[in-house]
């Protein structure tokens, strides 16, 4: 199975979110989703220390207690800030970022974690403040790579030059809001994928990971008239691009007879920059449905058509 490198690691091209976890009344149906994908044969698991209050780090250290911890890559982040109305108020010193390191590990049942995240990039800061610690952590054993969550391209560049001048583990790999649905970082408060930051990925070869790939179910809900949930409403439903968006991706969903889901997968998965995709499934039924997306490979053309470029 194909494998995005990061470092030292390979990631699934298709990533398991298991930001769900942390109810108690859905912990079972989270439990199914994790075995299925298992079984399925992938193995790489994204949670954060701010998911759930930390509950998300908990189910699934329960979880993991009957797995065999070596055949799991768990990706993890910290630094987030308290909350959600103070985002400028990132918790990026080593003392913050250690407190949550040592209560991830806790929580999970772990001596490590594969590859960990800084949640949240603050601008402000010289990147250095931020590498030392986590380099700190790679020699202590408790990280194996590490990586940077919405940051912009120019903060990783700078850090990872950084790091090269001053023997320093870069940043291996990225990790921002990206779909085939339209946004911006005043809807969403995150650094999303523009011309920008695709033409730095496409000439570092930059591995990155996707999250929001399936765009909150913008899609499938705009066919089945279900509501989207509040952040989802914020996110895609002032863009007009995206209904047009819509009206495409289903006609080629009719073609090609395979389901919108995978069909958004598989259009990150084959432009022109490394990448993986982060699922978030409500149910069995919903990861099944996805998973054509993994070894689906649009060409050019297609993805002409579905950006409104090409004309048949």
């Amino acid at each position: 199975m194909e494998k995005l490198k990061a470092g030292v690691l390979e990631l699934d091209r298709l990533i398991l979110g298991a930001g769900r976890l942390g109810e108690e009344e859905k912990k079972d149906a989270c439990f199914a989703i994790l075995d299925r994908y298992l079984e399925l044969g992938f193995c790489t698991l994204d949670v954060a220390r701010s998911y759930c209050n930390g509950k998300c780090e908990e189910f699934l250290g329960e979880y993991l207690k009957k797995r065999d911890r070596n055949k799991v890559t768990i990706i993890s982040k910290g630094g987030f800030p308290l909350s959600r109305k103070e985002m400028y108020k990132t918790r990026l010193s080593e003392k913050e970022l250690r407190k949550d390191l040592e209560a991830s590990l806790k929580a999970l049942g772990t001596e490590y974690i594969d590859l960990y995240f800084l949640h949240r990039d603050r601008p402000d800061v010289p990147p250095e403040e931020m590498l030392y610690p986590l380099n700190q952590f790679i020699l202590e054993g408790k990280v194996r790579e590490i990586g940077a969550s919405n940051w912009s391209c120019g903060r990783i560049d700078a850090a990872n030059r950084f790091a090269e001048k001053n023997g320093l583990r870069p940043f291996a790999v990225s990790q921002i809001n990206y779909s085939y649905a339209l946004t911006t970082p005043p809807l969403t408060g995150d650094i999303t994928m523009n011309n920008i930051e695709y033409h730095w990925y496409r000439e570092n070869a930059f591995p990155l990971i996707a999250y929001s790939v399936q765009a909150k179910g913008f899609f499938t809900k705009y066919f089945s008239g279900d509501e989207l949930k509040e952040s989802g409403k914020l996110s895609y439903l002032p863009l007009k691009e995206n209904f047009r968006r819509a009206e495409r991706i289903r006609e080629l969903s009719l073609q090609k007879s395979v389901p919108i889901p995978a069909l958004l997968i598989s259009y990150v998965l084959s432009k022109e920059i490394p990448a993986a995709a982060i699922g978030g499934f409500s149910n069995t039924k919903q990861l099944e449905e996805s998973l054509p997306g993994v070894q689906l490979r649009l060409t050019k053309q297609e993805i002409q058509f579905l950006e409104g470029e090409y004309l048949a």
